[in-house]
């Protein structure tokens, strides 16, 4: 038992070492396999959600589903990392605001697709 705890120390160590600290800024290496394993996780259901999504959708509906969706799995990476960095203590209201710009162009390249 004695190993067990010394074990869980170790890697609790490990997973605390700091790769960048600052006043506000704590990102360690716990915050890199958080974000490893949030993507892989999202990563895999995403592809669940595109299969079954797929396979009960028309021939002629499967192209805009796949534009639509590329576009909605990068939002997901984006959000999860976001998320995953915004607990840290990172500082991203800079950021969010450069890219509100960017989702009002990617909003309106959305609309001419579907019209």
């Amino acid at each position: 038992m004695e190993k067990l705890k010394d074990i869980f120390a170790k890697f609790n160590d490990i997973l605390s070492y700091q790769i960048y600290d600052s006043e506000n800024i704590h990102i360690t290496v716990g915050t890199f396999m958080s974000i490893v394993i949030a993507v892989v996780v999202v990563t895999y259901l995403l592809r669940i959600f595109h299969n079954v999504v797929v396979k009960k959708l028309p021939e002629s509906d499967k192209n805009k589903f796949v534009s639509i969706f590329s576009f909605l799995k990068y939002l997901f990476y984006i959000l999860v990392i976001i998320v995953i960095l915004h607990t840290s203590g990172v500082n991203l209201t800079v950021l969010l605001t450069a890219s509100a710009a960017l989702f009002v162009g990617l909003g309106f390249a959305l609309q001419t697709l579907f019209q």
